[in-house]
């Protein structure tokens, strides 16, 4: 099996799949995804420091309240790294420029997820997640 593949593996099985969210509600993740889209969206990219070394990137409307779309994207980064076994760095915000040219690549690894929120009031907010797998001397931010 290739490192990519693995990889991806390991960053599945290491997903939540579903969760609940304090007294806001429920948070499940959905299969595929529309087009990746930055503009008119908010930002939260933590660091996956470990054996697996990566950005994890939750992209979200911009209209959404930052500090709860940051801890949603804190408990799936912390859930993520505790089945690899790594560590997450502070959550940060990076500017639409910056994020599109590390999403752009460079050859590294790009895997996309879609979590959905269901807020106890009805609301359905989908929330996209992209994983950057970097080689070790790039994972930190």
């Amino acid at each position: 099996m290739t490192q990519t593949v693995t990889t991806t593996l390991s960053l599945d099985s290491a997903l939540p799949s579903e969760f609940d969210f304090y007294h806001l509600g429920s948070v499940r993740k959905e299969e595929g995804h529309g087009p990746l889209v930055l503009e008119g969206r908010q930002n939260v990219v933590i660091s996956l420091q470990g054996e697996h070394r990566a950005l994890i990137v939750a992209l979200f409307d911009e209209d959404l309240d930052l500090s709860t779309y940051t801890e949603l994207t804190n408990i799936v980064a912390s859930r993520l790294a505790t089945g690899l076994g790594g560590t997450i760095s502070p959550p940060k915000t990076f500017k639409t420029e910056v994020l599109s040219h590390l999403l752009a690549g460079r050859g590294n690894e790009v895997s996309r997820y879609t979590y959905v929120h269901r807020h106890d009031s009805g609301s359905i907010i989908p929330i996209e997640l992209v994983i950057v797998t970097l080689p070790t001397e790039t994972a930190d931010v």
